[in-house]
């Protein structure tokens, strides 16, 4: 079996000397894994975007890959929260998508995120970054209500319910404000300005649902966490 494809280098490990296993985020077949080479004076970077070649005698073995990178995600511009960035998606692919199975809308939200990469500063491309968890979980089924109160029907958003994942309007919410998610402005508004406190508490809704649908409290998103950390620093 063979299968040619295009997509975005996710993570490698080392399966000997002379070979790795690498994972590959594609535009046709999904996440794919497979041996390669150790290539000299290569280094591979989180969402290199690269062509590959992958055989096999059938679509459940490990496979052989080769490839060629087409793009490198780096930058002169790349500082460290755009390369945790990289990482963290890179993560969430690897966490959350099933091998071989197409992910069509994922894939084209983050080729569209990574057009932002030398365009933006890093806060500006943690914004959307953001967006594109939420778009994440959506696309996974665990899509998130902010656009109204799920009581009222109207768009005046103010919590979020960690258990439901629906909004409700502040007179709604307000007695089990503890209880609930206040939603960062810049999620309801897609606000310009925006400040480090309401990027973390972003991080930490979305944090939250992709840690219940894990459902183990021994997995950890190391990248996201580190995300979190600089933000606080």
């Amino acid at each position: 079996m063979k299968v040619s494809d295009h997509g975005f280098f996710l993570a490698s490990r080392n399966y000997s000397e002379k070979t790795k296993i690498i994972h590959v985020f594609s535009k046709e077949n999904g996440v794919v894994k497979g041996l390669t080479r150790q290539k000299k004076n290569l280094y591979l970077i989180n969402l290199d975007r690269m062509h590959f070649i992958w055989k096999c005698k059938d679509r459940n073995g490990l496979g052989f890959i080769t490839f060629e990178v087409q793009k490198s995600s780096y930058s002169d511009s790349q500082d460290y929260i755009k390369t945790l960035i990289k990482a963290s998606a890179s993560e969430l692919c690897l966490k959350f998508l099933p091998i071989w199975q197409k992910n069509e809308e994922i894939f084209e939200d983050l080729e569209d995120l990574i057009i932002f990469f030398e365009k933006l500063d890093s806060l500006s491309i943690l914004s959307k970054y953001i967006f594109w968890e939420m778009n994440f979980l959506r696309n996974l089924g665990y899509g998130l209500n902010l656009n109204k109160c799920s009581v009222t029907g109207e768009p005046n958003a103010h919590f979020l319910s960690p258990r439901s994942g629906n909004a409700v309007c502040y007179e709604v919410g307000k007695k089990y404000e503890n209880k609930l998610f206040k939603i960062p402005n810049f999620l309801l508004n897609n606000c310009s300005v925006i400040n480090k406190n309401e990027l973390a508490e972003a991080l930490k809704i979305s944090g939250y649902f992709f840690y219940k649908i894990l459902n183990d409290k021994k997995l950890k998103l190391i990248f996201r966490d580190q995300i979190l950390k600089k933000l606080s620093d």
